[in-house]
């Protein structure tokens, strides 16, 4: 099975270049959108790569070729624009879908690397199943090695609080940062532009009768954070997206229990931020 993993590029070149090294050796597709970086990581990507990339302008909707050598070793897709973390998948999708022969679709962080045979392992767990599946691995820490979780998160949905173990009136839902599935699976929700969009993703996968396993026989290696800055604000706003389309009657609750919580904390600034959002998402 041929698989195209799918890379989100912003700023963070460096992160990017070490990710796609770990890929090199895999027999895999590898594509990176550049989702509009504001320093120069465009031009590092470029001299990195050089011959090795195809290269496509993305604007309006279209793949606009700039460089295509004979056999590239990946494509590097820019965008006009940052859409978010959403967007940049649905691009990359359709991107495999006009101009590959990918069975599957691998999102991964770019702040992630993978040891050798991760893709392979995962293509042979992924073709276990008989019905329509998105499959994650296990994450562990970049730097201490040490196991996360198991590539699954339960959203406890009267607090808004992820968690790696199953709770009571819980979510689960497949982490973001690794998901291997059909290059025929549902498009992300871009009214997300970072955070929650996975938890959103795993509905949309069940609607269409997708089932959300994990595997343990292989792992990747999560710097976590570097690719989305952990932003409260925009964390904030996207819980109260979420929640306003699939579980609006927790959306009270939620707010008492954050608001005491911040309010113990002594966090106002967090307090008034969840408070703010709260009555626009309303």
């Amino acid at each position: 099975m041929q698989t195209a993993v799918c890379i989100i590029n912003y700023n963070a070149y460096n992160d990017t270049l070490a990710c796609v090294q770990s890929l090199w050796n895999e027999a895999c597709d590898i594509v990176v959108i550049d989702n509009g970086s504001k320093n120069d990581a465009v031009e590092h990507l470029r001299q990195q790569w050089q011959a090795d990339a195809s290269e496509w302008c993305y604007q309006d909707g279209s793949f606009l070729p700039v460089t295509t050598p004979e056999a590239p070793r990946l494509h590097f897709i820019l965008s006009e624009k940052n859409g978010g973390f959403a967007y940049g998948n649905n691009v990359l999708q359709q991107f495999v879908k006009q101009h590959l022969d990918s069975l599957a679709v691998l999102w991964l962080n770019n702040d992630t690397e993978v040891p050798e045979g991760f893709v392979s392992t995962l293509e042979h767990e992924y073709a276990q199943y008989q019905v329509p599946t998105a499959i994650a691995a296990e994450e562990r820490n970049f730097y201490t090695k040490q196991r996360r979780h198991s590539g699954m998160h339960f959203l406890n949905l009267p607090t808004g609080l992820a968690f790696t173990h199953r709770l009571p009136l819980s979510h689960a839902y497949l982490c973001g940062a690794c998901i291997m599935t059909s290059v025929d699976a549902p498009e992300w929700n871009e009214d997300y532009f970072l955070y929650f969009e996975d938890a959103d993703y795993a509905i949309r996968l069940r609607e269409k009768g997708y089932q959300l396993v994990t595997t343990d026989k292989t792992h990747y290696f999560h710097k976590q954070g570097v690719s989305t800055g952990g932003n409260r604000e925009v964390v904030l706003k996207s819980m109260w997206h979420f929640y306003t389309l699939h579980f609006p009657r927790y959306k009270r609750l939620v707010r008492i229990i954050r608001s005491i919580q911040y309010r113990v904390c002594g966090n106002k600034e967090a307090y008034f931020s969840l408070n703010r959002y709260y009555e626009s998402s309303r």
